[in-house]
């Protein structure tokens, strides 16, 4: 019972954090390409997919 309940929690969230890492990741790039100004756009632009 106990096995069983930590394999269904773990499951679930491991891919969350990955693609979590994975959007920092893709920020961080999008952040560099993009000046003070325009960032403040992509930001808003971006948000309302997460």
């Amino acid at each position: 019972m106990n096995k069983k309940k930590k394999e269904i929690i773990n499951i679930p969230r491991r891919p969350e954090r990955n693609i979590y890492k994975k959007r920092r990741k893709w920020e961080s790039k999008k952040r560099r390409l993009f000046d003070k100004k325009r960032r403040r756009e992509e930001l808003y632009w971006i948000k309302p997919f997460y």
